[in-house]
């Protein structure tokens, strides 16, 4: 970014012409273009003029050996080819989510007003009647514990799914709650919170849980899914691999929206959400 740091300054006495050329960035070190791009197709940005160009047009380019490497490419190397062939600007780097998340399929401004809510259909399919609130919850103290809200709208049995607010707070479940009253009903709301919340609490302390905590609020709160087996005393989450493939599927569906004016939080984190070399999620952004 010292290219802009140092550049862009140049034209401020005088006037002048700042013109930059790249593509996708490939390494950490060029992101910073490939967020001025996605600023620019956000409408963050509108002082310039953006022109968007592609190898495919470049008539010196041998069209059938280019499909051909490109193939090659997709398979040994799918994030250069989704840089070099697809054009797109991801930032550099293994991330969980973040090839499907498209801001005009998965974005919008706010819930829309005629979207059928069949958020209590939903929950009472899944044994829990009475509820038409849905509130998912990962217990973390630092850097925060995380929590969104979702309305499920259209056909209840594949419906399309906005996120439609989000809390992050440090330190102990209570404090999470506190703020939490302000946000929520707590007659109306159920909970799916990780199940290792199950048997320890944000600091990782075993004994009073973190669903105990919630309890003893008188919020209700349930693992994702029933102990499955004989073994140890507490349900487990599903497998990793089936939860990323969930979210993913419906990012590439368009049945899953962030409303921006109360979860834009959310957007980032499935953007920036990045994974180890053994495909877990890791760093802050990994828990919204």
């Amino acid at each position: 970014e010292d290219v802009l740091t140092y550049g862009a300054p140049a034209i401020i006495d005088k006037g002048g012409l700042l013109l930059f050329a790249g593509n996708p960035a490939r390494r950490r070190k060029g992101v910073w273009f490939t967020r001025i791009v996605k600023a620019i197709e956000a409408g963050e940005y509108d002082k310039g003029q953006f022109c968007r160009l592609s190898a495919a047009d470049n008539p010196d380019v041998d069209a059938s050996a280019r499909g051909d490497i490109g193939e090659l490419m997709r398979l040994v190397n799918p994030e250069a080819h989704r840089a070099d062939y697809d054009g797109l600007f991801v930032e550099p780097g293994q991330f969980a989510y973040a090839e499907h998340f498209d801001e005009r399929r998965n974005q919008a401004d706010r819930l829309p007003d005629i979207a059928p809510d069949v958020t209590a259909i939903v929950i009472r399919r899944c044994g829990v009647p009475g509820l038409d609130r849905l509130n998912g919850a990962d217990f973390q103290s630092w850097p925060f514990n995380a929590g969104v809200s979702l309305v499920a709208t259209g056909d209840a049995s594949d419906p399309t799914w906005y996120v439609t607010g989000c809390l992050q707070r440090e330190g102990e479940e209570d404090l999470f709650l506190d703020d939490a009253y302000g946000l929520w009903d707590q007659r109306r709301t159920l909970w799916i919170g990780d199940a290792s919340g199950t048997w320890q609490d944000a600091q990782h302390v075993r004994g009073r849980s973190s669903f105990d905590k919630f309890r003893a609020r008188r919020w209700r709160i349930e693992p994702p899914q029933k102990k499955r087996s004989d073994r140890g005393e507490h349900p487990a989450n599903p497998a990793r691999e089936d939860r990323i493939d969930l979210v993913n599927g419906l990012l590439r569906r368009g049945k899953l929206i962030v409303c921006m004016d109360a979860a834009a939080p959310v957007a980032e984190a499935l953007q920036k959400c990045e994974v180890d070399a053994k495909g877990r999620p890791k760093g802050r952004f990994a828990h919204l």
